[in-house]
């Protein structure tokens, strides 16, 4: 009997430890049940940056296009892709057989000339003897000066040609007009090159790759925030990771339309740190606007985030409840987008105030108002001495939540409540 009133009551204490047990963990799971069912973003501290982007195409700072003023056939080449040249070195020849048989020709024609106007020259100065002894008419004189006139006229006209045919066998040589690298080469041994109203082409050489430039092209809508001197940030396809530096250098008046948008060139110096950038790459360019090296940084998930209408009711009361939901983005305050109506694209975000929502120890939440500086699109400046660094702020009501402010939207900016 003992032992069976023994055994009731060691199974009654074990039903009672296990009923303690669930409503224990019950508790610890609601708990951090209605933990997780916030979203909290950090105040963070770093830098950042107000861009407009653009796409642009790599190329020397200054290249030189070689080609050759004379017709005919390439007899050797001297250079090839990637050959460093100095000023003056041999690059090509063309066959000179032609045009060696051009000056010589020309030389021929100089002398027969030149034997003419001497011959007619002499005849002059006699005749002027025999006119002073009245021997010849003045028309027989004036007859043999136009005549040695004539001839001199002749051997000049075969000067000029026989240095035109010297200068075209001295343009068979084809030499580099600068110190630079090979880019290109548009032509093989044995091709023949013609010399018409266009000089053929056989290369391009940059002065060096130390320093290029980059041909962007930038929309009409952004165009005014683009100044010369402006610092350029600028990415590569083959070298995602790496940041390049650049400046504005010049801005084109002429505009060209692309794809029915009127866009205007911005040249871009930059310096080809370790020659990496290479001509005719693309690059994905950034203008920098604006930008701060220590800012304060919140998400725009918190700025736009706005608590439901109950915990304001219940931290605040009916009539402040109620003036805080309509300030947070009511109906009147939208422009049909879901976009706050007036909103600013993120390279020229409105310097505004807004409101960020934190939770006190007791669960309730507390309003903290802003004032906003500038945005990236993902994160904005926070201008307030009552927010400091770490602190957290809401930023959404979990994963079943009904904000759907979660900030990966970039072009949206922030929430603002006026």
């Amino acid at each position: 009997m003992k032992i069976k009133k023994r055994l009731i009551f060691i199974i009654g204490a074990a039903v009672v430890l296990a009923v303690c047990a669930i409503i224990l963990i019950s508790m610890a799971v609601n708990d951090n049940a209605a933990k997780d069912a916030w979203q909290f973003t950090e105040v963070t501290r770093g830098p950042i940056q107000v861009t407009i982007s653009s796409t642009g195409t790599i190329s020397p700072q200054k290249s030189v296009d070689v080609g050759t003023q004379v017709s005919g056939i390439i007899s050797k080449l001297y250079a090839d892709f990637n050959d460093h040249v100095t000023k003056g070195q041999l690059l090509a020849t063309l066959d000179t057989t032609m045009l060696a048989l051009t000056v010589q020709s020309a030389n021929a024609d100089m002398l027969k000339a030149t034997a003419q106007y001497e011959l007619d020259l002499k005849d002059y100065d006699n005749n002027i003897l025999l006119h002073g002894k009245k021997l010849i008419s003045d028309y027989d004189l004036e007859t043999s000066r136009v005549k040695k006139n004539s001839s001199y006229a002749s051997r000049l006209s075969a000067e000029a040609n026989l240095a035109k045919a010297k200068a075209n066998l001295d343009y068979a040589v084809i030499r580099s007009p600068i110190d630079g690298i090979v880019i290109d080469r548009v032509v093989e041994e044995g091709q023949t090159v013609a010399a018409s109203s266009s000089v053929p082409k056989l290369y391009t050489i940059a002065e060096n790759m130390n320093n290029i430039q980059i041909k962007a092209y930038v929309a009409e809508s952004d165009i005014g925030s683009i100044k010369k001197g402006q610092k350029v940030t600028f990415t590569v396809t083959t070298y995602a990771s790496d940041v390049f530096q650049g400046i504005v250098d010049s801005i084109h008046l002429q505009s060209e339309t692309i794809s029915n948008v009127v866009n205007y060139v911005v040249m871009i110096n930059a310096v080809n740190t370790d020659n990496k950038l290479l001509p005719g790459m693309t690059a994905t360019v950034n203008f920098i606007i604006d930008e701060r090296e220590n800012a304060l940084l919140i998400a725009n998930a918190a700025l736009q985030f706005r608590p439901p209408a109950e915990m304001i009711k219940e931290a605040f009361g009916d009539n402040t409840g109620r003036r805080r939901s309509e300030s947070s983005g009511g109906a009147s305050s939208s422009n049909g987008d879901g976009e706050p109506a007036g909103q600013n694209r993120s390279f020229q975000p409105p310097r505004d105030r807004a409101m960020l929502w934190a939770l006190d120890e007791d669960g309730k939440i507390k309003p903290y108002r802003v004032t906003l500086g500038i945005t990236d699109g993902q994160k904005t400046e926070i201008v307030s001495d009552a927010v400091n660094e770490g602190m957290k702020f809401l930023s959404g009501q979990g994963s079943g939540g009904n904000n759907s402010s979660n900030g990966q939207n970039s072009r949206r900016g922030p929430r603002m409540f006026f």
